[in-house]
């Protein structure tokens, strides 16, 4: 941070070496590594934690089936769809197994059925933990527990879909201009 404290449990992770957090992030661009095939691009981050190939195998196997990407083991990253890729950050940051998993447009570059299989998965895996889902689709944040609507990097809403819809505001604004654009 340029000023100020980042808190995770009460704890000052200011000066924690990135690889030490329990925070996982998937970004917008896949950031995968094009000299990894699949496999190896999501035992990267359960190798540097130091697990058992029998462990990282198994992991693997299970978070290739929950992003639907079972059978893409020994695939060359640079050779699946966009979609794919998307997928594949998300199986590789979601088995590190954070406290805090923050997905900056997870899932903009897969169709809508891909999308809520993959958001049925990490809810049901996240229990307990922090999911933070930076999204423009109102498909993606409208069952979230806690929608927060930021302008110029201040928050100026948070609620439920069902709230912020009666509020009026500009989340309302904006889900209305989206919807319009669908019809």
């Amino acid at each position: 941070p340029t000023s100020g404290d980042v808190l995770v449990d009460g704890v000052r992770i200011n000066d924690v070496p990135p690889y030490q957090r329990q925070i996982n992030t998937v970004f917008q661009k896949y950031a995968l590594f094009p000299h990894l095939n699949v496999y190896e691009n999501i035992a990267f981050g359960l190798k540097i934690k130091g697990k058992s190939a029998a462990y990282i195998r198994d992991k693997i196997k299970y978070a290739l089936k929950l992003v639907n990407l079972d059978g893409y083991e020994h695939a060359d990253v640079t050779a699946l769809s966009g979609g794919q890729q998307q997928r594949l950050c998300i199986a590789r940051a979601f088995f590190r197994a954070p406290n805090i998993l923050i997905l900056d447009e997870p899932t903009s570059a897969v169709d809508v059925q891909s999308e809520a299989i993959i958001f049925k998965n990490i809810i049901s895996n996240q229990k307990g933990k922090t999911t933070l889902i930076i999204s423009h689709r109102f498909s993606t944040v409208r069952k979230a527990k806690n929608i927060i609507v930021l302008d110029k990097g201040k928050v100026i809403e948070s609620g439920t879909h069902e709230e912020l819809i009666a509020n009026n505001g500009m989340y309302k604004e904006m889900f209305e201009v989206q919807a319009e654009g669908y019809n």
